[in-house]
């Protein structure tokens, strides 16, 4: 694999990033996997990939407690290592580790109510929080895996020296579809509440004071209407088109880079769309002063995630240590 001048900290920090690339792209863009062809209603979704949700009963409260009680227990079932003395510094270290990520991803589920919250109903705004805790839970998994599989080895008397090496074996192909087919799942059959809130957003422009009487706003929230619509289409195909066969040449990068380019064109078609349609440049600016933070937080979140979780990364290389050492 072509990751030898890779550190460890970015071996694991890119794999973080593919995951928290691929869950803004479908909350955004509402894309849907139809890997085993199954229907769902279209008001539901999966619960913890094992289950149902049932949003008539759900609050904000309940999902993000809901979220910090499953991050806590996937970390919980860590197999403990044979060694005592070890397995103590393990147990204190993992919970560290665990909380420190359950923080930096609660405070982009913060940004995502605090941006989201004006242009959306409470059920969809619930909806989006939902959809980013199960994909941020399917990551995080991602890496107590990496971790769990390293101490069962450890425990069956295997030698592992470098901690580099045997993150590389377990960041594959078959893992990368795992993350990229689990996160798209989550979503599967939720595209009209998703949709709903960037309707939703093109007509809060109609309730601004700075947009309300700008000429073109009616036909610009009828025509971008139908071009997300449109165009979601195409890029749920281009994302579901994107092939890891080249992983062992190509390297991991160029799969993330894969991601962002898809996300990237779509954000800079949309933006081309909406000048053709404002042709006055200071009406143009002044919608998109208002339109910009609905859009581009979860755009930003895929932008930016490689800084997410990298900065935990040395926690992480310090559990791996505890247990090799």
């Amino acid at each position: 694999m072509k990751l030898k001048n890779k550190s460890l900290a970015a071996i694991i920090g890119i794999t973080v990033s593919l995951g928290l690339i691929v869950v803004p792209i479908v909350a955004t863009t509402s894309i849907i996997s139809k890997k085993n062809n199954t229907t769902q209603n279209p008001e539901m979704g999966m619960d913890n990939m094992n289950g149902m949700y049932n949003f008539a009963k759900k609050t904000l409260s309940y999902v993000k407690t809901r979220f910090a009680a499953n991050i806590n227990k996937d970390w919980n079932s860590l197999t403990k290592l044979n060694d005592e003395a070890k397995q103590a510094q393990l147990t204190q270290k993992v919970q560290q580790f665990s909380q420190s990520i359950l923080d930096r991803l609660n405070s982009k589920i913060t940004d995502i109510e605090n941006v989201l919250d004006s242009v959306t109903g409470n059920d969809e705004l619930i909806q989006m929080v939902q959809f980013y805790a199960d994909g941020s839970e399917v990551l995080n998994k991602v890496l107590k895996n990496i971790l769990d599989t390293l101490i069962k080895k450890v425990n069956d008397g295997t030698q592992i020296s470098d901690p580099l090496t045997f993150v590389k074996e377990e960041l594959n192909k078959k893992t990368l579809e795992d993350l990229r087919y689990g996160l798209l799942t989550i979503l599967d059959g939720n595209a009209k509440n998703l949709v709903a809130v960037a309707n939703q957003s093109f007509k809060s422009l109609r309730d601004n004071d700075e947009t309300k009487n700008i000429p073109v706003v009616d036909s610009l929230i009828t025509d971008m209407t139908t071009f997300y619509e449109n165009e979601i289409k195409t890029l749920a195909n281009q994302v579901k088109e994107i092939s890891f066969d080249n992983l062992e040449s190509e390297g991991i990068e160029a799969q993330l880079v894969k991601f962002k380019d898809v996300l990237k064109t779509f954000r800079e078609d949309s933006r081309v769309e909406a000048h053709k349609l404002i042709t006055n440049e200071q009406d143009y600016e002044t919608i998109k002063k208002v339109l910009y933070p609905k859009f581009e937080i979860l755009f930003n979140i895929a932008l930016e995630s490689e800084t997410i979780l990298k900065e935990k990364v040395k926690d992480l290389i310090a559990i791996i240590n505890v247990i090799i050492k």
